[in-house]
């Protein structure tokens, strides 16, 4: 599939959002035609998008979920900042699960040097991505069945708890 954007695609953006977006860029020095806004579309075309993405830069303080896990699938390295709340450290849990964990920061200023060194540093920036595509066949973010083969055994270790009349405890399973 090929996607063509131009000024047109952002119709539904209302144009002070864009162009207070595009002041940013322009703060940060950043070529415009490097950043792309896109409006909502339905599931395949918004994979598709993947394509054109190099690095996905999470937010905060609500940080990607589907979203995150879908760019990490299609190859992309995402880089998240770590918070407190749930919503902000759900990022950094997905990371962990695919053995990814040097592209969680704890703070913005390590944010930023971490999205910069690998967007100007080829060499880390293939090494990651290299790191990422081997996780994705054998690390249990995206291995279903192993997923499927623990929870089931934790099911069982929490129901003989249960019957024995153990006292609560957390459930680890390797």
């Amino acid at each position: 599939m090929s996607l063509n954007l131009n000024i047109q695609d952002f119709t539904n953006l209302p144009s002070h959002l864009f162009h207070k977006n595009l002041k940013q860029i322009n703060k940060f020095k950043i070529q415009p035609k490097r950043v792309k806004f896109l409006n909502f579309t339905n599931i395949e075309d918004h994979l598709s998008r993947h394509s054109l993405v190099d690095l996905y830069l999470d937010t905060f303080n609500c940080n990607g979920h589907t979203s995150a896990v879908d760019a990490l699938y299609s190859g992309i390295p995402v880089i998240t900042k770590i918070g407190k709340s749930f919503s902000s450290r759900v990022c950094a849990s997905i990371l962990n699960a695919c053995d990814m964990s040097e592209l969680v920061t704890k703070n913005i200023n390590q944010y930023y040097k971490l999205a910069i060194k690998i967007s100007e540093n080829k060499s880390k920036f293939e090494d990651i991505k290299y790191k990422l595509n081997s996780n994705l066949i054998d690390k249990p973010l995206f291995n279903t069945k192993k997923y499927v083969d623990n929870l089931e055994k934790a099911y069982s270790l929490v129901f003989a708890d249960k019957n024995n009349h153990n006292k609560i405890k957390n459930i680890i399973v390797k």
